[in-house]
């Protein structure tokens, strides 16, 4: 048995509320195992979310950790989103990757607490500046992270939680290249 909804409303007890004009919800009640109808809906959905993606995407995906372990379970995540084929996974520090183009944008989920090691937050702003010169830049970092140690002023800011820390996402202008000496 299925059911077909249209031209649904929800409303909160406090006043906002959703319409959906142009949406259908469909509920099967098929009981242990899929229905005819089932699979035949969900092959249907399916084939018109594969013909919708891109063959390629605008800009390439580089993923990259210190630590291979890291690597080989964000390459595991991809495997399992069939996204793999769209990232280029390698393992190496911060401060040695190479700029696969002039400009783009560098999003990091820098190590912090055990992690850290020995990457500093003013190596990371001369890497910014450096090799990432024209590069746009998203940096998540704990809440109490010397952000002044960069050299680079986030031009905004977003208070997170990253499990129960309390992190920052900083978005980046184009770093200018410097001379640090």
């Amino acid at each position: 048995r299925s059911t077909i909804d249209t031209d649904l409303e929800w409303r909160d007890a406090d006043g906002p509320h959703l319409v959906t004009p142009a949406m259908a919800i469909i509920e099967t009640k098929s009981g242990a195992a899929a229905s005819d109808f089932d699979r035949a809906l969900w092959r249907r959905v399916s084939d018109e979310a594969r013909a919708s993606k891109l063959a390629a995407l605008r800009a390439p995906i580089f993923a990259s950790d210190l630590r291979d372990e890291y690597v080989t379970l964000a390459r595991q995540g991809a495997l399992r989103a069939r996204v793999e084929k769209h990232i280029r996974f390698s393992t190496a520090s911060f401060q040695d990757l190479e700029p696969p183009a002039p400009g783009g944008l560098l999003v990091a989920n820098l190590p912090y607490g055990e992690r850290i090691g020995a990457l500093s937050l003013r190596e990371v702003g001369r890497t910014l500046r450096g090799r990432f010169a024209g590069w746009r830049a998203a940096l998540l970092l704990p809440s109490a992270a010397p952000w002044k140690e960069l050299g680079l002023a986030p031009e905004r800011e977003f208070a997170l939680k990253n499990g129960a820390l309390d992190v920052r996402l900083g978005l980046f202008a184009r770093a200018r290249k410097i001379d640090d000496g």
